[in-house]
């Protein structure tokens, strides 16, 4: 081989290798010294309030969390054959996290009699809106002849929150009308989407509370969808006469934020 075709290879070889060498330095000077921060990182940088949550991070840091309240419980009995007991089951819950909700919460209520014997058990999951006194309400309990007496209610599991990004929908609830015959009772009312996008699978509990401002009587409905600007209507029943007079009701709807896409305006 002349000397010129060695001095080329030489040549081609040297580049080859600084092409490479460069490329190395790159690798390393971005993996390790220009590193952005990330949600997944393993440290505590960026906006970060803890080692890879809060900020602009979906995870929410423990410190920043706040248990959901159980404000009270209430069973109701919905029959009057004693040998026949039908029940249904009311917990009333706050959620103190002003931005946080939680999806698919599980709960379980259990329900004792009077010598403290687990008559049994109601299992469900729950939408935990943020910062919302909501009920969660479970009909139709048969405990055959046995007679509650008291009754725990519990979230199963932690709850895995989530930043609300939106706000959840302000229905309105109007026109509200209580009933009672001889042997039933009737609670009617009209809910109000007034948003320019269509909602489903709202779950609507009913209160109703007597002269001293107690919960006697509750209900539940599922308005499967309610399109935009439209007026559904709400029908709530007791198979026996109040022995209560109403004071006081409220009406209160809960949508789960998946359960809604916001649409264009019209």
């Amino acid at each position: 081989m002349s000397s010129w075709g060695h001095r080329q290879q030489t040549k081609y070889i040297l580049t080859a290798v600084i092409i490479v060498a460069v490329l190395l330095i790159v690798a390393v000077y971005f993996g390790f010294f220009n590193n952005k921060p990330t949600c997944f990182d393993g440290k505590l940088n960026g906006d970060e309030t803890g080692v890879d949550c809060g900020g602009s991070c979906l995870k929410i840091c423990e410190a920043d969390q706040l248990n959901p309240i159980v404000l009270y419980t209430r069973i109701f009995q919905v029959n009057n054959q004693p040998s026949d007991g039908i029940y249904s089951l009311l917990a009333v819950i706050e959620d103190p996290n002003v931005s946080l909700y939680a999806q698919n919460v599980p709960y379980i209520f259990k329900i004792y009699d009077k010598d403290n014997v687990v008559i049994g058990e109601r299992k469900g999951e729950v939408f935990i809106p943020p910062n919302k006194i909501f009920p969660i309400f479970e009909g139709t309990f048969k405990t055959g002849t046995r007679v509650p007496a008291r009754m725990t209610f519990q979230f199963s599991d932690s709850p895995v929150w989530r930043k609300a990004v939106l706000s959840e929908p302000a229905l309105n609830v109007l026109n509200e009308n209580v009933t009672v015959a001889s042997s039933s009772a009737r609670l009617e009312a009209l809910l109000e989407n007034p948003y320019p996008y269509d909602l489903s699978n709202i779950e609507v509990v009913a209160l109703l509370y007597d002269e001293n401002d107690n919960v006697f009587a509750a209900s539940k409905t599922v308005v499967d969808s309610l399109p935009r600007r439209v007026k559904a209507p709400l029908i709530f029943t007791w198979p026996v006469p109040f022995t209560a007079s109403t004071s006081k009701i409220d009406i209160i709807p809960n949508t789960p934020y998946e359960d809604f896409i916001p649409g264009k305006a019209k």
